[in-house]
């Protein structure tokens, strides 16, 4: 095991306080989740999470359903991960995360790799997730306009579905994660340009997290322009569409990537930028005593950045 540094140090003791403090309403949402029925009773759970191409909308695969409660707790270390997250957050944006109360929801392998999938409920009905090797995030509220109001349930809502785009170094596509909010969705479809639709494992997890989660690993072949993916759809029981988010196509010259401007300092620069030949234009010190400096940089297509 690895020796804990200064900062885990204080983030354990931090940590050792919230686990033994009086949860309060946490409590009150656990005993209430407990009750709740599942909103949706499924006739067949998923026997794996390899992703399949949809030959028939009668033989798709419908969603798994998870209870919350009798799934494994995380472990201290991911519980300090999500922790974490809250630690020197702006007022405002602190996700109040419950790190004690998070569970491993799902597993899935990723270009050859397993990965994992941790859930963390917040205090404001919302929930955290951390995938092991490739971050996560937090959707903290649940409000409006995330969750459509009853007078709008028959109307498509893009943004009940989070989706978190992978890409390689040439920008390629190379795998799609993320939540749905809506449980009126059952099945999760990811469309390609070359017209096919591949339906994805989509695993639903009872209150308090009452949100699907999955993960697509692209295959190699669907990672070029015209195989790529277009399109996330969440259907419904009747092939309905419930929820879409369209997949931005990215040119490989147009990509922002990591460089270096002339003073050391990092930036996102599109790949026909030239940052090594970058001009200072102004420089100042803000309010909070943090320096700005204005760059101008050539690029290869004339106009500069």
């Amino acid at each position: 095991m690895h020796e804990l540094s200064e900062v885990d140090e204080l983030l354990r003791a931090r940590f050792a306080v919230l686990a033994t403090d009086d949860h309060g309403d946490w409590d009150d949402v656990r005993r209430r989740a407990r009750r709740r029925p599942s909103r949706r009773r499924l006739a067949l759970a998923l026997a794996a999470l390899a992703a399949i191409a949809v030959t028939a909308p009668a033989f798709g695969l419908h969603r798994q359903a998870l209870d919350w409660f009798r799934q494994e707790a995380a472990p201290p270390r991911t519980q300090l991960e999500f922790l974490q997250l809250g630690v020197g957050a702006p007022p405002g944006m602190d996700p109040q995360v419950v790190p004690n109360s998070a569970r491993r929801v799902l597993v899935a392998r990723l270009d050859g790799r397993e990965r994992t999938l941790w859930v963390a409920p917040t205090r404001r009905g919302g929930f955290c997730v951390s995938w092991s090797g490739l971050g996560g995030g937090c959707i903290a509220d649940r409000g409006p306009p995330l969750a459509s109001p009853p007078e709008r349930r028959r109307e498509v809502n893009p943004l009940a579905l989070d989706v978190t785009v992978g890409r390689d170094r040439s920008w390629a596509v190379t795998f799609l994660a993320g939540s749905v909010l809506d449980d009126r969705v059952e099945r999760l479809v990811v469309e390609h340009a070359d017209g096919e639709r591949v339906e994805v494992p989509l695993v639903w997890v009872s209150p308090p997290i009452d949100a699907g989660f999955y993960l697509y690993d692209v295959p190699d072949r669907r990672r070029s322009e015209a195989h790529r993916p277009t399109a996330v759809t969440g259907l419904g029981g009747d092939g309905e569409v419930v929820t879409r988010k369209a997949i931005r196509t990215i040119p490989y010259a147009e990509a922002l990537i990591p460089t270096r401007l002339p003073d050391g300092r990092p930036a996102l620069l599109p790949r026909h930028a030239h940052p090594g030949r970058a001009e200072r234009l102004l420089e100042f010190r803000a309010s909070g005593g943090e320096r700005i400096t204005l760059w101008r940089v050539p690029s290869a297509r004339g106009q500069p950045c």
